[in-house]
């Protein structure tokens, strides 16, 4: 099952995660992603330019979570392409990160305990992180753990 067809899954029947996008970008987004087919799949659709602050600052991301009705940081799983901007920013926020880098991992960031993380080679690979493995994907990637135990996800 492509992300997309799980993303559409979880719209229909109404049991899976909320999702947002929070996006250094600006009043474009929303249009964009509905030019995508994509913006009913998201709960919420948040830009630096509506916030007036970029990732990495925490409070887009508290913004975020203010919207969703999500009170646990630690609940909150942020998926991002960007070191410095997403994970740390995530991190920092009290959410967990999940870092998509393609293989072969290459010049990861180091390790700390203010920043942990995993690495994901790819949006499909996502899923699997939560046990939605998709038997007849194709581009097999591996997922890349950092010290990160996921105790609540």
């Amino acid at each position: 099952m492509m992300v997309l067809d799980k993303l559409k899954e979880w719209q229909e029947t109404g049991d899976g995660p909320r999702l947002g996008v929070i996006s250094n970008f600006d009043e474009r987004l929303p249009k964009l992603l509905e030019a995508l087919g994509i913006a009913d799949y998201f709960d919420i659709i948040i830009t630096s330019k509506e916030c007036g602050m970029e990732k990495p600052c925490r409070q887009i991301f508290d913004i975020a979570l203010t919207r969703l009705g999500i009170y646990e940081r630690d609940a909150a799983v942020h998926v991002g392409n960007d070191y410095d901007t997403d994970v740390k920013g995530a991190t920092a926020a009290g959410w967990n990160a999940l870092y998509v880098k393609e293989p072969a991992y290459t010049n990861l960031p180091a390790q700390t305990t203010d920043t942990p993380f995993t690495v994901v080679g790819d949006l499909g690979k996502v899923l699997d992180v939560f046990g939605l493995e998709d038997p007849e994907q194709v581009i097999i990637t591996t997922i890349h753990r950092t010290g990160n135990e996921h105790a609540r996800w």
